[in-house]
């Protein structure tokens, strides 16, 4: 029986590819996928003898598999960031991380090196953005889950310079997924630091290029600490914040900053506190003064979320039953698993979807509510047809495993729970899109692309290109890269056209 190479999420990119390779294309690539695919991941794994402790810490790793009908290309940077500079500079990790402690070259500096920490705390906040890659008003940018964006030549992914918007913003943190409103608008959802708190900021990004700028806020549910936010949901009129209970002591935060520490310990697990639900009116950009909840989830991703014809809410999340996933992505538990059967099970996602009903709910109660599975099988990386985000739809994609295989690429059938897979021995899919079919006669005409490492060789790299009906291959692109191909996390899609 084949045993799930969890290792992988842990290389280390040796060396950039920075000269476009040649790759081969078998079968036959749909030419509405053809363009360029940007992905970006943690690939950077240490620098001299120090190596990062987890696997969010990993230096951000950019890679381009671009597509046309002339051949593909693959090519790969490290992204250019002030972080990678002070690490490489310093031959170890000076710029503590998520997991990592950093190296302290200066010493602690006394009462008043602490003092100076805490006034020049930005300085010392890495800003290594290893999550995404955001499109935004004819620019390319590398994202993360901090406030630190770097503007990108999507051509060569060299770094034009750093976005500074959200420091303008006030925000400290944001959510690496962006999404587009009804009126036109992309928005996402960050936080800042008030005197008297943390604060909930929905950011809006006009259409036309205007600066950024903040239409509403709301307070977490605690005082001092805010909900660690990924993804939020996005419908025709609301957009949605899910607060589950694993958030940011930010007293804890101060005492990182200190002592140059990581930040896994300033977050705290409650599960006696449910997960919460706020719901935001984007017409007003008012919070609706209505309370609800749902048992005790580490919501990942929204799926997708939408209004039904009476004017409730569906909200179709990926959920882990705890943070024990976060424990997991330790280098050092990927590397050598104490707990095989335990490690299968915190990294399996759970597919759920909690109905809200605005239509009938009274503002005077919390109304708690029942999060029920949508299939028996879950995944992770959910994309649908992008036609159909913050509409009812139904099919959904994500990327599984299981103790029997490599990897897997599924597909949801939402009304019946139904699930289909693609797999192939020795291929581990990591990030997928979804690109529809212009003239798309159906809502799952058009292809499903995954980005895929091999277990056999590690400058091996992939490109599937699947029917997003049946899941059948339809084309291949691979690759030979300078160094390690790394596993991803998000990207997208720029069409050749």
């Amino acid at each position: 029986m084949h045993v799930y190479d969890f290792s992988l999420r842990c290389r280390h990119c040796d060396v950039e590819t920075l000269e476009p390779v040649v790759a081969s294309v078998t079968g036959c690539i749909p030419e509405y996928a053809y363009g360029d695919y940007l992905f970006n991941g943690g690939g950077i794994g240490k620098f001299g003898d120090a190596e990062y402790q987890h696997t969010f810490d990993f230096g951000a790793v950019l890679q381009k598999v671009s597509v046309s009908s002339s051949g593909s290309r693959y090519m790969s940077r490290y992204l250019q960031t002030s972080t990678l500079a002070r690490n490489q500079k310093a031959g170890t990790i000076v710029v503590p991380e998520f997991g990592t402690k950093a190296v302290d070259l200066n010493g602690n500096g006394g009462f008043f090196g602490k003092i100076a920490k805490i006034a020049n705390y930005s300085s010392n906040m890495t800003d290594n953005a290893a999550v995404n890659v955001l499109a935004l008003n004819d620019k390319v940018y590398a994202i993360g889950e901090t406030s630190t964006w770097h503007e990108l030549d999507a051509t060569d992914l060299t770094v034009i310079c750093k976005n500074t918007d959200l420091d303008k913003a006030g925000l400290v943190t944001c959510c690496p997924h962006f999404k587009r409103s009804s009126n036109g608008n992309v928005v996402s959802v960050g936080q800042s630091i008030t005197a008297v708190g943390p604060k909930y900021n929905v950011i809006e990004f006009p259409a036309d290029g205007e600066p950024p700028s903040v239409v509403a806020r709301t307070n977490p549910r605690w005082k001092l600490s805010a909900s660690q936010l990924h993804d939020f949901g996005l419908t025709q009129n609301y957009l949605i914040i899910i607060e589950h209970p694993f958030y940011i002591r930010f007293v804890e935060v101060i005492k990182a900053v200190i002592k140059s520490a990581c930040y896994v310990d300033t977050f705290k697990w409650c599960p006696e506190d449910n997960t919460s639900i706020t719901v935001i009116d984007q017409r007003t950009w008012k919070p609706l003064s209505l309370k609800f909840t749902f048992e005790s989830l580490l919501v990942s991703h929204f799926i997708n979320s939408f209004e039904t014809e009476c004017g409730d809410l569906v909200l179709d999340l990926e959920s882990f039953t705890s943070p024990d996933v976060i424990t997991d992505f330790f280098i050092s538990n990927l590397r050598q698993p104490k707990d095989r059967h335990a490690l299968d099970a915190d990294f399996s996602e759970s597919l759920y979807r909690v109905i809200v009903p605005l239509s009938t709910a009274s503002p005077s109660a919390e109304i708690h509510l029942e999060a029920k599975l949508l299939s028996e099988v879950g995944f992770g990386q959910s994309k649908i047809n992008p036609k159909y985000e913050g509409r009812e739809y139904s099919y959904a994609y994500g990327v599984a495993h299981t103790e029997h295989d490599h990897g897997r690429v599924s597909k949801l059938t939402v009304s019946t729970g139904e699930v289909i897979h693609f797999t192939e021995p020795g291929l581990y899919p990591a990030e997928l899109m979804y690109i529809p079919n212009p003239s798309e006669k159906a809502e799952d005409d058009g292809v499903v692309v995954s980005f895929c490492l091999s277990s056999r060789d590690a400058r091996l790299g992939t490109l599937l290109f699947l029917s997003a009906a049946d899941m059948k291959l339809l084309a291949r692109v691979e690759f030979t890269a300078a160094g390690a191909v790394t596993w991803t996390s998000h990207g997208i899609f720029i069409p050749e056209s």
